[in-house]
């Protein structure tokens, strides 16, 4: 474990009888090279707070992209789509709109919220993909057989 609060920083802990450096950071030493910033944060941030609070980042591996879902968009419903938009959308909007979006990070979620509610309506309105499998008993004879039956 190592401590990754730095050496310099400002008192963690303010009181009425003084100050101290208290509060400490540990991580694992895997995860402390993943580390960007270290800040103490103003004491009034919260009010009657003694202990200042601490943030940091952390840095880590890209997610992997999202696998594609056992979905058929092509076979959406557009009607039902549009209604589950119609109906999950304004309410969202509403939401943004008391919180005026004024950061980066609001908005960046705003996305990311959005982009959820969009995926998960779509997937309620379509259907699931079937994939072929094919059986080990299944011959191209069989294949040929099933051919010249359905042409028939």
């Amino acid at each position: 474990m190592l401590c990754i609060n730095p050496p310099d920083h400002d008192p963690t802990f303010v009181g009425h009888n003084g100050s101290s450096h208290i509060d400490a950071t540990f991580v694992s030493s895997k995860i402390a090279v993943n580390i960007r910033y270290w800040e103490l944060l103003p004491i009034d941030i919260f009010e009657g707070l003694d202990h200042r609070p601490i943030l940091f980042e952390l840095t880590t591996d890209p997610l992997p992209p999202p696998q594609p879902g056992n979905f058929d968009f092509k076979k959406i419903s557009k009607s039902h789509y549009r209604t589950l938009i119609e109906t999950h959308l304004p309410p969202l909007l509403e939401k943004w709109n008391q919180m005026n979006l004024s950061s980066t990070e609001q908005i960046d979620g705003a996305v990311k919220e959005l982009s959820q509610l969009i995926y998960s309506l779509a997937t309620q309105s379509c259907t699931l993909k079937h994939p072929i499998t094919s059986k080990s008993w299944w011959s191209s004879e069989l294949e040929q057989l099933s051919e010249g039956y359905e042409n028939n």
